[in-house]
C-alpha cells in the first residue's frame, strides 16, 4: 500500500491515525495533527516561497527557490518515491505563472523528458508529474511525447550555472518537425 497515495487513506484514515499516533513534520519536526498536508505542516508549506523572476524576462522563472525546504520536498518526491508531492509543487508553479502573466496566450504545457534509464528506475518522469498538475490547474492540454532527448548521456547539470544549463538544454532535446511550430509552450523541468 502506498501510504500517501489512496484518497481514502489521506482524507479519512490518516487524520484519525494522526490523533492517536502523531508523527513529526518532515520539514520542521514539530508534531503533526490532522491538518497536515502529505507529511508537512501548513507552516512548512507556507515557507515554500516563489523564486524571484526577472520582470524584463518573465519567460524564465522558477516556482520556488531550489534551496531549503523546497529543495527537500522536491528531492523527497524524486528520490524517495513520493510523487504525490508534485501536486502541491505544481499548484505553486501554476500560481506563479498566473501572477506574472506567463499563462496568457499559452497553447500547451510540455515536460522535459527524463533519461530513459531514470524513467524506468523511477517509473515516472518528475517533470511530467509537475507539468500534469500545472496543465490541469491552468486548463491547458499536456503535450504528449513530442519532445525527445537527442543526447542520452547528457552530463549532470546540477552544479552548472543557469546560462550553461540553457545552452546544454537547447542541444539536448528535439521535437518532430512542425510539432510545436507557432505554438506557445510552457516547458516544465
Amino acid at each position: 500500500m502506498q501510504w500517501n497515495g489512496p484518497r481514502l487513506f489521506r482524507t479519512i484514515l490518516y487524520p484519525a491515525l494522526a490523533l492517536v499516533v502523531p508523527t513529526p513534520c518532515t520539514g520542521c519536526r514539530e508534531m503533526l495533527g490532522p491538518r497536515q498536508v502529505l507529511g508537512y505542516c501548513p507552516a512548512c508549506w507556507a515557507d515554500v516561497q516563489p523564486d524571484r523572476y526577472d520582470p524584463g524576462n518573465p519567460s524564465e522563472c522558477a516556482a520556488t527557490v531550489y534551496a531549503g525546504l523546497s529543495r527537500e520536498i522536491l528531492l523527497e518526491a524524486k528520490f524517495r518515491d513520493r510523487p504525490e508531492l508534485f501536486r502541491p509543487m505544481g499548484l505553486r508553479m501554476a500560481a506563479l505563472c498566473r501572477i506574472i502573466g506567463l499563462d496568457r496566450g499559452l497553447d500547451l504545457v510540455a515536460a522535459v523528458p527524463a533519461h530513459p534509464l531514470t524513467r524506468i528506475r523511477r517509473g515516472y518522469n518528475p517533470a511530467r508529474e509537475l507539468a500534469r498538475h500545472v496543465a490541469r490547474e491552468l486548463h491547458l492540454p499536456l503535450a504528449g511525447t513530442g519532445l525527445r532527448r537527442k543526447l542520452l548521456h547528457l552530463s549532470p547539470l546540477k552544479a552548472a550555472g543557469r546560462k550553461r544549463r540553457q545552452v546544454k538544454a537547447v542541444a539536448a532535446f528535439t521535437a518532430p518537425a512542425g510539432r510545436f511550430r507557432g505554438r506557445r509552450i510552457l516547458l516544465v523541468d
